[in-house]
């Protein structure tokens, strides 16, 4: 992960993106997901996430509204449907592809980032009006990291299934609290959150001892026979 970031950072470094800019993510829920974030962020740039269940006219709004530097993408995520939301100014970077070319020598210094600076930008549901971004710094999100992991006493031996979307704040915390620990992050998706018994079969899979959810996806798991696990957190 480590290396494949660093690589990936210093390959968007070496196109001009860096501090002060925004990188759309649209990407399945792969282990290549967390390299693109964490690439973005070792380059100095903040993320955008975007999900791709959303309608076209939502992410057109949210693109027009935050005007990222970059999509970083692959084609076959990036669908036909998608492309009518992207501004023809916005660079398209395929993740599989640059990640595949080599850097350029010397490669591109990377930055040190203060806690002040952007690490990502999400944007609300717009339940009570327009959605609008909300701009998340480096130092809330440790501070966060960290006051969860000592309240929650996650350690390297954490096997956290996650299934939020990333289009949502908490998937933050599921994403990055496990690996500031040495623990491991176990990718679900919207097909496991949204079924009770494919969510249990997961969780007994993975050997997950963390799950965040919300009370809904409980009572889903509740609801399909799940007996619960005293192990999980």
């Amino acid at each position: 992960l480590e290396a494949q970031a660093k690589r990936l950072a210093q390959a968007l470094a070496a196109q001009g993106i860096g501090r002060g800019s925004l990188v759309a993510i649209a990407l399945e829920r792969q282990p290549s997901l967390l390299v693109a974030l964490l690439g973005v962020l070792k380059a100095g740039a903040a993320y955008l996430p975007l999900d791709l269940t959303y309608p076209p006219q939502r992410l057109a709004q949210v693109l027009a509204d935050a005007q990222p530097r970059a999509l970083l993408t692959e084609p076959e995520v990036w669908a036909p449907q998608h492309a009518l939301a992207l501004d023809p100014s916005v660079a398209v970077v395929e993740l599989s592809a640059t990640l595949a070319r080599p850097v350029a020598e010397p490669a591109a210094p990377l930055p040190d980032v203060g806690a002040d600076e952007l690490a990502y930008v999400i944007y609300t549901s717009g339940s009570t009006g327009q959605p609008k971004g909300v701009a998340v710094a480096h130092g809330a999100l440790v501070n966060c990291l960290s006051g969860l992991g000592q309240q929650l006493a996650i350690g390297p031996e954490a096997v956290l299934l996650a299934i939020t979307t990333l289009a949502f704040d908490i998937a933050g915390l599921e994403l990055w609290l496990p690996l500031t620990v040495g623990g491991q992050v176990v990718l679900g998706g919207p097909e496991e959150a949204g079924d009770g018994a494919r969510l249990a079969a997961r969780l007994t899979a993975s050997g997950a001892s963390v799950l965040q959810a919300t009370p809904t996806t409980w009572r889903l798991l509740l609801a399909s026979g799940w007996a619960g696990d005293r192990q999980l957190q």
